[in-house]
């Protein structure tokens, strides 16, 4: 039986790294997200690496074009974002002129082909890939990065200007800790007299 899952194991995760050579072709076309419907203003990106678009919530529309097309035949923008081992993917439909594509939109969170998922939340700190095709996979070439050192990517909500996932402070640390330190005597007090007033 634990021979059976090993094996099993390792089947899976070497099918999970087989699958990212599918898309080593390097393109020519270069990565913009943009916030607005005219494809006039940028997304914000982090600041080093690959430069990667920040994405704002889930459910919010943005636009992604890609320019400097040299490949033929390309009429698909795919999107591309791994939660862990498990893989999201959304394929735009998109049409190129003069080696740019149309000014595509895309809800953020909206992953698909079947089955539809909607409301995926990309986590902050993680980074997703953006492709372009004649078709999806295995035909697809990788978008290079606008002024970064790697393809184009995109991060989720809540990454900051270094890539890095911006939390807030939690409410529970401190100031709660020391209650609950002051009230644990008076509690193990009251426990014993219930305890002595029982006997």
């Amino acid at each position: 039986m634990k021979l059976g899952l090993a094996a099993l194991a390792s089947l899976m995760v070497t099918g999970i790294f087989a699958v990212r050579p599918v898309y080593a072709a390097n393109g020519t076309g270069t990565l913009f997200i943009y916030s607005d419907a005219a494809c006039a203003t940028l997304l914000p990106q982090v600041s080093s690496g690959n430069n990667g678009y920040i994405l704002p919530s889930t459910g919010t529309t943005v636009y992604v074009k890609i320019t400097g097309i040299t490949e033929s035949s390309v009429n698909t923008i795919e999107l591309l974002w791994m939660d862990g081992i498990i893989s999201h993917k959304k394929d735009l439909s998109t049409t190129v002129s003069g080696g740019i594509t149309d000014c595509t939109a895309w809800v953020v969170g909206d992953f698909s082909p079947p089955p539809s998922e909607s409301g995926i939340t990309v986590k902050c700190g993680t980074t997703g890939v953006v492709f372009y095709g004649p078709n999806t996979m295995p035909n697809s070439f990788m978008t290079k990065s606008n002024g970064g050192s790697d393809g184009g990517h995109f991060y989720g909500s809540g990454t900051d200007s270094s890539g890095q996932c911006v939390t807030s402070a939690p409410e529970f640390p401190l100031g709660s800790m020391l209650m609950v330190a002051a009230a644990l005597p008076a509690v193990l007090l009251l426990r014993r007299r219930v305890r002595a007033f029982r006997n």
